[in-house]
């Protein structure tokens, strides 16, 4: 008899241990995942390793084109994504769960920067929408991104009908030796922008948004920092009398 109760609470001790792993939740997966993360460092395990972010700018609206001043005012998604190796777990012990949805203050984000924004608009994205991570440590944010930026001068920059302008988005602070940036889609508007963009300038149409990748050196600092040319071509609307 001593030894059937035995049994019976081993047995009962045992299930009840299988039964909170299996009932493992969000708040867990939360708790184990933050419990000591920083996110004010780099996302590495080794100090030597770099981190690839793939950025575009997807637009949403053309408010402005100004081609005396050489500036554009445009509404878009700035897509960002990266890999971090502290949010990474294994989606059968917490019941498939294989994504969370949470406030971008709570991790590390690149310092992605628009560095063609002119003096009167931010650099940096101002709203802190929800970043969505991946079980294999892949982060996405896609906040929305509103801006004037200027347009660095180039050869045949502006024709009879055309303009054209030039932006550079890239890392604020991290070298090629921490962070390199780079395109997710060459082709924007045939891309991720094709659905959501809205044509709605009275004067001038976007007409294509390439984009291509680049590492540069700058007088004040030795290493080299990565940008991302965004390279957009407006035409004047056939009705415009500019």
């Amino acid at each position: 008899m001593v030894v059937f109760s035995f049994s019976l609470i081993l047995l009962l001790v045992v299930g009840t241990v299988f039964a909170d792993d299996h009932l493992k939740t969000e708040s867990d997966l939360r708790r184990e995942l933050f419990g000591n993360y920083d996110k004010l460092v780099r996302p590495v395990r080794s100090i030597e390793e770099t981190i690839s972010v793939r950025v575009t700018l997807a637009p949403l609206r053309v408010k402005d084109v100004d081609v005396k001043d050489k500036t554009v005012k445009l509404d878009t998604w700035l897509y960002l994504r990266w890999e971090d190796a502290y949010l990474r777990w294994d989606p059968s012990e917490y019941g498939g769960l294989d994504q969370l949805s949470i406030s971008a203050n709570e991790v590390w984000r690149p310092d992605v920067a628009l560095y063609t924004a002119s003096p009167d608009t931010s650099l940096f994205p101002t709203v802190l929408t929800n970043v969505v991570i991946f079980h294999n440590g892949t982060v996405v944010w896609v906040p929305p991104f509103s801006f004037k930026s200027r347009c660095p001068p180039a050869e045949g920059q502006v024709t009879a009908d055309t303009f054209q302008c030039t932006l550079k988005v890239g890392s604020w602070t991290y070298d090629v030796r921490r962070v390199i940036v780079q395109e997710h889609e060459q082709d924007v508007l045939q891309g991720m922008g094709r659905e959501s963009f809205k044509d709605t300038d009275e004067k001038w149409s976007l007409e294509s948004m390439v984009s291509h990748s680049e590492q540069k050196l700058y007088s004040c600092c030795p290493e080299r920092y990565s940008l991302v040319n965004f390279d957009l071509l407006f035409r004047k609307k056939a009705h415009s009398d500019e």
